[in-house]
């Protein structure tokens, strides 16, 4: 054994030198030490991908971001489980299976249902092109730690290894979905980037059912009885989560009808505005209670570009309907995206026109729905077209 030992010990120093020096080391104390790399390792990936996926709105890094920080608090948990000596009990084994298994599982039902939802809506982004860079890295960093997870599995093959290996082998193929689905989408095929994000929801599925059977596939009465204490608490929380989503959607396709037009005033009477994303305010129109919601915006003074605030505007108010008077190239290209109708209104002979006739020729169907933007961009031109979505 102690050969084996030297074998994985000098084979991750030389291979894998990120794991450190570790010749005099134990089997178990290399078997350690690799999961708590990978649990630093996860955490940074977290905070990085979510991050950026935050700024390029990119569904794919989003649901990377929230496996690996589900995989951090399985690591902690598994981590926590590791003894001093190299055994630990079943029915602990069994408990620490059973916790990450339930919380892989509902995280990858609740990333599949929320993309789908997010496909169904239509809510379709291009997202930038440092996403492409940050996935690529994690491609590296997780074949890294598949490969010393596996050698540290070979020489101290236990629960916690086990499900380190599970973890890292299902986080490589998530990154490199995660790589595949932001270049097709930063290509045009918006649509893959919550495509591959629901992908990485069923990786995560597949990882939980792995986990779960390795350890549960014994017909022992303990065994046995916590497997169906899993299987209830995974299906009751997965069943919740499915409804919710779903009745969340549902609620957003019916109230999608919201009618957003910029104005001077907080007031209907108000006349509109010439400027969309600059505008002074923003009256949303609710048709089914028949009321009106003024909005002051407070990106009109910004000096960067104010698209993103307005696609935050309209994705938080469930907006259907834009009616103004010119609309840029790239809020045009956003709302497009969104599947968001835009109307023009006003013109040479009419300069002034208030939000509600606006609305009231709108409801006549006298607007012509907009084929195409009609406004240069002329205010606070982002010079930084790498954090942000083409």
């Amino acid at each position: 054994m102690q050969q084996n030992d030297n074998t994985c010990s000098i084979f991750l120093q030389q291979k894998y030198c990120l794991v450190g020096a570790m010749r005099k080391q134990s089997a178990s104390s290399c078997r350690s030490r690799v999961i708590s790399l990978s649990l630093v390792a996860n955490i940074l990936l977290a905070l990085v991908k979510g991050v950026i996926g935050y700024l390029a709105s990119s569904q794919v890094l989003i649901a990377d971001s929230i496996h690996s920080l589900i995989d951090s608090l399985s690591l902690i948990i598994n981590f926590l489980g590791l003894g001093e000596n190299d055994k630990i009990s079943t029915k602990k084994a069994l408990a620490i299976s059973g916790i990450i298994a339930i919380f892989t599982f509902v995280t990858g039902v609740w990333v599949l249902a929320d993309n789908i939802s997010i496909l169904v809506q239509g809510n379709l982004f291009r997202p930038g092109l440092l996403g492409v860079p940050v996935a690529f890295c994690a491609i590296l960093l997780n074949w890294y730690l598949w490969h010393a997870s596996q050698c540290a599995s070979k020489q101290h093959s236990d629960v916690n290894i086990f499900i380190c290996v599970v973890q890292n082998k299902t986080n490589l193929w998530a990154s490199i979905i995660s790589l595949g689905g932001l270049i097709l989408a930063d290509l045009g095929f918006t649509a893959s980037d919550p495509i591959s994000a629901s992908i990485i929801g069923i990786l995560m599925l597949k990882g939980a059912l792995e986990i779960f059977n390795h350890e549960f596939s014994a017909n022992t009465y303990l065994i046995l009885d916590l497997k169906k204490k899993v299987i209830f608490s995974t299906l009751l929380i997965s069943v919740y989560i499915v409804a919710f989503i779903a009745h969340s959607t549902n609620a957003i396709l019916h109230t999608k009808n919201n009618i957003l037009i910029p104005a001077m005033a907080p007031s209907s009477d108000a006349i509109m505005d010439d400027l969309l994303g600059r505008a002074h305010f923003h009256i949303i129109f609710d048709i089914q209670s028949n009321t009106f919601n003024p909005l002051p915006n407070n990106a009109r003074t910004y000096r960067g570009d104010v698209s993103a605030n307005l696609v935050a505007l309209v994705k938080k108010h469930n907006i259907g309907v834009v009616i103004a008077k010119r609309i840029g190239d790239e809020i045009y290209t956003k709302l497009s995206d969104m599947n968001v109708q835009m109307y023009y209104v006003g013109d040479k002979d009419q300069p002034s026109i208030s939000v509600y006739t606006a609305y009231k020729q709108y409801m006549s169907q006298a607007l012509k729905l907009a084929a195409s933007s009609n406004a240069n961009k002329r205010h606070g031109k982002n010079q930084r077209r790498w954090l942000r979505r083409w």
